[in-house]
């Protein structure tokens, strides 16, 4: 029976995506093909304002991709790149209505308008050439909208990003391709001043088909950056600074946490079993004590009753600690990992694809709640709401594009 369920996990369902994906496949390359070719003949520049002639130093390419007004959390998280000597260019997919540009004015060196095509990362290369011929930066930073920028340890993440390094990113994907995420990235001089490094922006052909993004934008630079110009990642938030994180915790925090995971979290979960336990039928509960239950093994205690709870205490913590670990490791880091990095390292940037990608449910979001103002989690929330989950509410294409990772 085992061997069944493996196969129909490990074999069918993938062959099924893969079946599925080709058969969509056709119809987004040519729509895509059609979308590039347009854009070829316009050029993706609808118009470049800048507000400042200053250069060098550090800048950040700040993509955006708003239909209404500008989020809160976004405005704050540029104001504080200012503050902290960033120069920012903002780079639209879409146009900002005059009164929300005005908004952002006060803290922008130059705001870019370009055609909606390319996703974030056409949205990035056209800002990143902009900043690299025109502004000989020391240390360039590229992030995007697609992530809840909370206030609580903001201003710490953008000083890391901001510091001494070749290579830092927020966290890491190990899924299919390790790579680091594209919503968080800094590059110092030592790849800068590489000639591979322009040379990959100038080549890169923007398109809106989400796996070539991830192939050819994001796992595609990392590769650029650790295989090629021989620069190793500085990951903040990584497994390994969550790892220390977590045999710090109280063993309550363990617990609470655990209790706090999304539904499709398989790990140890203490708080879940008692709740399974005390709805069984009352007459599947027999109370046991340990001296029946040693009695009816003919067990003998193979070390003092204290030594032995403590042992298994000890034990049943590191399960504990690692079935937490492991679901982070599962695929995208700030995905699985969403609520315990949030938690314990203090990281300030949630995805808002949560609900989106069906990690979370509606009323699993509350987790986020302690770690933002009731403004920010009013605001969060909302964002995170805001597109459904396509599996529940979506039409039949949408479902199938988001199981085969095409949505």
């Amino acid at each position: 029976m085992n061997i069944i369920r493996l196969f129909v996990r490990q074999v069918l369902f993938p062959f099924l995506r893969l079946l599925v994906r080709a058969l969509l496949m056709p119809g987004l390359v040519i729509g895509d093909w059609i979308a590039g070719w347009r854009l070829a003949r316009q050029g993706d520049v609808v118009s470049i304002e800048a507000y400042s002639e200053a250069s060098g130093g550090t800048f950040c390419v700040f993509h955006l991709y708003q239909r209404y007004t500008l989020p809160a959390n976004v405005v704050h998280a540029i104001a504080v790149l200012k503050e902290l000597g960033v120069n920012v260019v903002a780079v639209s997919n879409l146009p900002l209505a005059p009164a929300e540009l005005e908004r952002l004015k006060p803290y922008l060196h130059t705001f870019i308008q370009r055609r909606n095509f390319g996703r974030d990362f056409g949205g990035y290369r056209r800002g990143v050439l902009h900043v690299l011929d025109r502004h000989a930066p020391d240390r360039l930073i590229l992030l995007n909208d697609s992530i809840f920028f909370a206030r609580r340890g903001l201003r710490e993440f953008f000083t890391e990003m901001s510091r001494d390094g070749g290579f830092i990113g927020a966290s890491e994907n190990h899924e299919i391709s390790h790579h680091v995420g594209s919503y968080a990235l800094s590059f110092g001089p030592q790849v800068l001043s590489d000639p591979r490094f322009r040379k990959y922006w100038q080549d890169y052909r923007s398109t809106e088909i989400r796996p070539r993004v991830i192939w050819n934008g994001e796992a595609a630079l990392s590769k650029l950056v650790e295989q090629t110009i021989k620069v190793r990642p500085r990951v903040i938030y990584s497994l390994q600074r969550l790892d220390a994180a977590l045999k710090q915790a109280s063993w309550r925090d363990l617990v609470v946490s655990a209790s706090q995971m999304p539904e499709n979290y398989q790990g140890h979960n203490p708080l879940r079993q008692l709740v399974r336990e005390s709805r069984k039928p009352m007459r599947e509960a027999q109370p046991v004590t340990k001296a029946m239950l040693l009695d009816s093994a003919s067990l003998t205690l193979p070390m003092p009753e204290e030594e032995l709870v403590r042992d298994m205490n000890a034990q049943y913590r590191r399960e504990l600690q690692r079935d937490l670990l492991d679901y982070v490791f599962h695929g995208s880091q700030i995905h699985w990992g969403a609520l315990l990095l949030t938690q314990y390292l203090q990281m300030p940037i949630i995805k808002l694809d949560l609900v989106l990608r069906s990690i979370y449910g509606l009323g699993e979001l509350d987790s986020f709640a302690p770690f933002l103002t009731e403004d920010e989690f009013a605001e969060f929330h909302q964002l995170v709401t805001a597109r459904g989950e396509p599996m529940m509410h979506g039409t039949l294409k949408q479902k199938l594009m988001m199981m085969t990772g095409l949505m």
